[in-house]
């Protein structure tokens, strides 16, 4: 069996630039979240990151492996390891589009040959009627295909310049 399609240094990048540019938070958690990372340390880290983020809290290293080391998952060698390793993989958050882009398709595809496994195992099981094997093999597609959209976001400056200009027309270009 082959392993299921995944990037770690994407994943690593990724978190390294969320850690460089705290900013890159909000715009991120809007397309993304944790089931997209491959290995649980990442998973942590990035919920770690969005409830600071989104909590007003404080995002540097320090802060963030004292609350690492807190989780039974971590300990302070461990955390403080960890962050490390995973700002050594950036020196910019430049690139931070391609790492996010990278670890959205890496999930769309494992996302995609989990719901052929759960089609192939109704196929050879007793999936009754024909008809409706197919309307729930579709529904299955389409629910990625739907999961995808609803993570689609904007980054909040361009929301606020759409808000601004919205209610005051005539002054958009101030915006």
């Amino acid at each position: 069996m082959k392993a299921l399609p995944k990037n770690t240094e994407a994943e690593a990048s990724l978190l390294g630039c969320m850690l460089l540019n705290p900013d890159l938070i909000g715009e991120i958690s809007h397309l993304i979240d944790g089931r997209h990372f491959t290995l649980m340390h990442h998973n942590i880290l990035y919920q770690e990151l969005v409830d600071h983020y989104d909590n007003g809290k404080d995002i540097d290293s320090v802060v963030l492996s004292d609350a690492l080391s807190r989780r039974q998952d971590f300990t302070e060698a461990d955390s403080s390891d960890f962050l490390t390793g995973i700002m050594d993989t950036v020196v910019s958050s430049a690139n931070y589009q391609s790492y996010l882009q990278i670890v959205r398709d890496k999930y769309l595809v494992r996302s995609l040959i989990d719901v052929n496994n759960n089609i192939l195992e109704d196929c050879y099981g007793d999936y009754g009627d024909a008809e409706e094997l197919l309307d729930r093999s579709e529904q299955l597609i389409f629910e990625i295909a739907k999961s995808r959209e609803t993570h689609e976001g904007k980054p909040i400056g361009e929301l606020l310049k759409e808000a601004c200009s919205a209610l005051n027309p005539a002054r958009a270009t101030d915006c």
